[in-house]
């Protein structure tokens, strides 16, 4: 249930809100998002030269997003506006990284930007 969202929005052309079960509301940029994506080549490319190097390559400061969509009941696919749409953020993913001020304090995960890769 704590991972169960119950309302997905834009609150701006470079954001996601997502508000989950228990009320808990988490908002990230897309930036963030792709800075993390779970794909293959992202992970690969974040083990190979770690998060700076893929920020330096490939994501723009003030990214948007052109689609997201619903997979099965568990995860979202997002189309990011530079194209990439290979990874899949499961919704455990998204609220063990939730970057607000609470969960950085309970997962240093969250607060590092880091989920396991």
């Amino acid at each position: 249930m704590r991972s169960d969202p119950i309302d997905i929005r834009e609150p701006g052309p470079t954001s996601l809100q997502i508000t989950w079960a228990d009320q808990h509301v988490s908002l990230f940029t897309y930036t963030q998002l792709r800075e993390l994506c779970p794909c293959a080549m992202c992970r690969a490319q974040q083990r190979s030269g770690g998060v700076d190097a893929l920020l330096a390559s490939m994501v723009a400061p003030n990214l948007g997003a052109r689609d997201i969509s619903v997979v099965g009941r568990y995860a979202l696919n997002i189309v990011f506006g530079d194209g990439h749409d290979s990874g899949i953020f499961t919704f455990d993913m998204l609220r063990d990284l939730c970057p607000c001020e609470a969960c950085a304090a309970v997962s240093p995960a969250s607060a590092e930007g880091s989920h396991g890769a």
